[in-house]
């Protein structure tokens, strides 16, 4: 592995590509101002556009949903209906980096498992947004002088969750998620000087919680948007945080190295379309028949709300999408949909749920259903959901109406955040042998994108390829 450089990487969990553009054009982010002029970056297609919880275990392993099987937190267990709570170590496929020769470091990436026999040190759940796994490390010793040296990370206590249920702390909030990022970079800085690492990755959970928590302060999209609240400025005095600490982590990076930021996917408004709403539309459809004129639907219990003898679809625990399983025969344990009608019950769900409008303005609710089975394969397929509904994100879901739904009304929490996940990721690399050029990818090509930058293998398996950057020529995917 002698001659390559060595390679750091810093993830922004969730950070937006449109925001960081036009903040760095604006000149109120100058290390992305210089990275955007001086390196290489694409926009990376992400599987959050289709699973919102999917972009980092996709990330990690280099494989789609299908074949490292997980893709929100909340998942059927196949062959029932039960749902359960999924873990870091329910990804089927290893981290890219586990075959890696060190010194490696692998700071909070999210959802992602502790690394047996990994070459160097890794951290899990001491800074990250998403809480897959329990605070830990490798070594094992290592967690506890993290934490005697640098404190309690904010995200580990999860009192920043607080402040983003409750959405109304919005200014400690804000103090928080800056103390966060300011803990990372010395946390990140330490371990750079100390261990010298060939591959370093560590990630920021701060821009995914100011995304949700802020987003509806600099949106006049947002149905309570305020002009000129006091946090107009919060999202992006966050980001402005990030461009300092990597500012800062950048200068003191050795020689001849390469660094690289990456981001699973983006943000947006948040159309609030939940697992309710979309409970609400099968059973007026017909598609689920509940067991009680009165029973309310719930994702997380559907066998015991729903008469699964007579229900033809249900809905899942949801986030930025919605998700629709079949209850298909020989696949679900009361399954009465066979399978030369699954084509049939598809087709007539999304002719339904593209019929739906918002009843002010007349425009669509859903802007897209994804067959699952045309966009992923992969042995874990039969785990996921059949249907992913993209709803339009340009409104909030307050009241629907359809020729067979009738009208839908949803009572929201408008004073929320306001945000939720857009498919869309990037990466910006900068340093040795790198020019300035632009390229479009997949955050598939992550994976052995970074392998060859630190001269490992690619592996046969993964979904991407890796993407050719050098001094002389701009290369496209």
């Amino acid at each position: 592995m002698t001659g390559n450089p060595s390679v750091f990487v810093l993830g922004l969990d969730a950070a937006d590509h449109a925001l960081i553009e036009r903040w760095a054009a604006a000149g109120e982010l100058p290390t992305f101002s210089a990275l955007l002029k001086e390196g290489t970056y694409g926009i990376l297609e992400s599987t959050a556009a289709i699973f919102s919880g999917s972009a980092w275990p996709s990330i990690t392993s280099g494989s789609n949903p299908a074949k490292c099987g997980v893709y929100t937190r909340y998942q059927i267990a196949n062959g029932t209906y039960d749902i359960r709570r999924i873990k870091a170590a329910d990804n089927r496929q290893p981290p890219f980096w586990a075959a890696f020769s060190g010194p490696v470091v692998v700071i909070d990436v999210p959802k992602a498992p502790l690394t047996t026999g990994l070459a160097g040190a890794q951290v899990v759940e001491w800074g990250a947004y998403d809480h897959y796994s329990e605070f830990s490390s490798m070594p094992t010793e290592f967690s506890d002088r993290l934490v005697n040296e640098f404190g309690p990370h904010p995200f580990l206590d999860r009192n920043f969750e607080v402040a983003l249920h409750r959405r109304r702390d919005f200014d400690a909030l804000k103090a928080t998620l800056i103390e966060g990022i300011q803990m990372k970079l010395n946390l990140n800085l330490k371990l750079m000087k100390e261990l010298r690492p060939r591959f370093f990755l560590s990630v920021f959970g701060e821009t995914h919680a100011a995304g949700h928590a802020f987003w509806r302060f600099q949106d006049p999209h947002h149905p309570h948007h305020e002009e000129n609240n006091s946090l107009a400025s919060a999202l992006l005095d966050i980001y402005r945080s990030v461009d300092r600490a990597i500012g800062e982590f950048m200068q003191a990076l050795p020689p001849d190295s390469i660094f690289a930021v990456v981001s699973s996917q983006g943000f947006c408004l948040d159309s609030m379309a939940g697992e309710d709403f979309l409970g609400e539309v099968l059973v007026r459809t017909g598609h689920s028949v509940p067991k009680l004129k009165k029973t309310t639907h719930s994702a997380y219990v559907p066998a015991i709300t729903l008469d699964m003898t007579r229900t033809k679809a249900f809905s899942l625990p949801t986030d930025l999408q919605g998700y629709v399983r079949i209850n298909l025969h020989g696949r679900e344990p009361n399954g009465i949909v066979p399978e030369s009608e699954y084509d049939s019950v598809c087709d007539a769900l999304a002719a339904e749920l593209l019929a739906l409008r918002h009843r002010d303005s007349g425009a669509p609710v859903v802007n897209e259903v994804v067959r699952i089975r045309q966009t992923f394969s992969g042995p874990l397929a039969a785990e996921l959901p059949d249907l992913s509904v993209i709803w339009h994100t340009s409104q909030v879901v307050t009241e629907v109406e359809s020729p067979t739904c009738g009208i839908i009304r949803v009572a929201q929490d408008l004073l929320s955040g306001g945000g939720n996940h857009r498919g869309m990721g990037f990466m910006l690399v900068h340093g040795a042998n790198v020019a300035a050029s632009r390229f479009a990818g997949h955050v598939f090509d992550i994976a052995p994108t970074v392998s060859q930058l630190v001269g490992e293998a690619v592996q046969p398996g993964w979904d991407g390829r890796a993407l050719a950057f050098s001094s002389s020529e701009n290369h496209d995917r």
